[in-house]
């Protein structure tokens, strides 16, 4: 069995006293579901403990350095994805015209058209994607296709992490503030 940390320690001494509280009428409980009969398990402050006793064991927290350290982390890996969605979603409209722009200079190339000055210029920046993707011949536009035909799914795999990471970093944050109200004595 492992030990307790001071903040589970702290955090259950304040569940105890409030139950001790309730039954001796020294404070009116709070309902969570107010249409349900009275139980420490439908008790707003209790539940709100008990959370975050599982957000500590979760988390592995042990102490109130941890928990700013840990929403800390949880805030860069929020930061990243969604730094990783707007790239991703930028991505769509920008690789469908570069794709475009490939087929375009692999047509002209392999034709050995003429061009205008217009097609010139065009030719040139089609180049240019060409280089930037690295792409040496049309058989790899197909792996370029197939990144765009993916990147919906991409999108909202990054999409659902980012959730995930902001629920967490919302439980940790929650954590630090009930913690704070602990070490205070706001809580009974």
């Amino acid at each position: 069995m492992s030990r307790s940390s001071e903040m589970e320690k702290k955090i259950c001494s304040v569940i105890l006293d409030t139950t001790v509280a309730v039954q001796q009428f020294r404070i009116v409980p709070k309902k969570t579901k107010p249409q349900k009969i009275y139980t420490f398990s439908n008790d707003e402050s209790l539940n709100l403990l008990v959370e975050q006793l599982s957000t500590i064991g979760e988390f592995g927290i042990t102490s109130r350095d941890g928990i700013y350290a840990k929403a800390e982390e949880l805030k860069n890996s929020v930061d990243e994805k969604t730094e990783e969605l707007k790239a991703l979603s930028n991505e769509a409209p920008t690789l469908k015209s570069e794709i475009a722009q490939i087929r375009f200079y692999f047509e002209n190339v392999q034709n050995r058209r003429r061009l205008d000055s217009m097609g010139q210029v065009r030719l040139a920046a089609a180049k240019e994607v060409v280089d930037k993707h690295g792409i040496r011949s049309v058989s790899e536009i197909a792996e370029l296709e197939e990144r765009l035909k993916l990147l919906p799914t991409y999108i909202r795999t990054v999409q659902n992490k980012l959730i995930e990471e902001q629920a967490r970093l919302k439980r940790v944050n929650r954590l630090a503030n009930v913690y704070e109200s602990v070490i205070e004595g706001e809580l009974y």
